[in-house]
């Protein structure tokens, strides 16, 4: 049974916040990766209400997409900060 957001969603999205910065950004603009980062946010608090709802159907079909996306906005974040 799921009952918390999993550990590598969240640590990526803790991460992910570090990788947001103007200069981490090659291949998009800033503002389109400022939007991903919102839009991946917003998945994150809505997985969460899904959770807090026990819609534990929706949260374990929407968690592998979320953690996707997270982790390839934080490794375009990465590749430019090195």
């Amino acid at each position: 049974m799921i009952d918390t957001l999993s550990p590598q969603v969240l640590e990526a999205t803790s991460s992910f916040t570090n990788a947001t910065q103007p200069h981490c950004v090659e291949n998009m603009d800033k503002s389109t990766f400022e939007r991903l980062s919102q839009i991946n946010d917003d998945l994150v608090l809505h997985l969460q209400w899904l959770l807090d709802k026990k819609d534990l159907d929706a949260v374990s079909k929407l968690i592998p997409i979320v953690d996707r996306l997270t982790h390839l906005l934080i490794e375009i974040g990465q590749k430019e900060t090195r």
